[in-house]
């Protein structure tokens, strides 16, 4: 009778990300389940259309962290296969509280004014996660969310105001770069 794979749980990640740039940490918790800590630069896209104004389009960069709760479900069937789980390379499961900052623009008549935001998501994803051998990492995850902030405005008299905002989202994040312990 031979000897069969065992499930040898979750181990600790130290990554550096390239596309999202930023630095990560994956802590395991037990079996099976990690708390993944990540501080990142998040890129924005907007694209706005006026018949009034024209077109406008622009990129910015803020800053983010994610805090995720992480449960790996398909170790032993990418063994059985001759999968690579080692460092993580498997499907999850994650809890996710993201929170990041936007600059936002306000204008009202001849006043403009700029300032950061902070907007908070929280939500579920599916995740995948593989870490090669020659230490090429890719994590990528989609679910739904709960996004809330609080936003400024200026009012009819020009004084600025706030009012919360929230809705549901969907989340999905990419990143790619390079995990970084001791090869074993």
């Amino acid at each position: 009778m031979g000897q069969e794979k065992q499930d040898r749980g979750v181990t600790d990640v130290f990554k550096l990300t390239i596309l999202g740039p930023g630095i990560s940490y994956e802590k395991s918790i037990g079996h099976m389940q990690t708390l993944y800590l990540r501080g990142f630069v998040s890129i924005g896209f907007a694209y706005s259309y006026s018949s009034s104004f024209g077109s406008e389009a622009s990129v910015g960069f803020y800053p983010a962290t994610t805090l995720q709760y992480r449960y790996y479900y398909n170790s032993l069937k990418r063994m059985a296969k001759g999968k690579r789980t080692e460092m993580n390379s498997m499907n999850y499961l994650a809890g996710i509280d993201e929170l990041f900052f936007t600059k936002v623009h306000l204008y009202y008549q001849d006043k403009t004014e700029d300032h950061w935001e902070a907007v908070n998501r929280i939500g579920i994803a599916w995740g995948i996660q593989r870490n090669y051998a020659k230490r090429f990492s890719i994590d990528a995850n989609v679910g739904l969310g709960y996004l809330f902030t609080k936003h400024t405005y200026w009012d009819e008299t020009g004084n600025p105001y706030t009012e919360n905002q929230e809705n549901l989202t969907l989340l999905g994040r990419v990143s790619i770069g390079f995990w970084l312990n001791k090869k074993k």
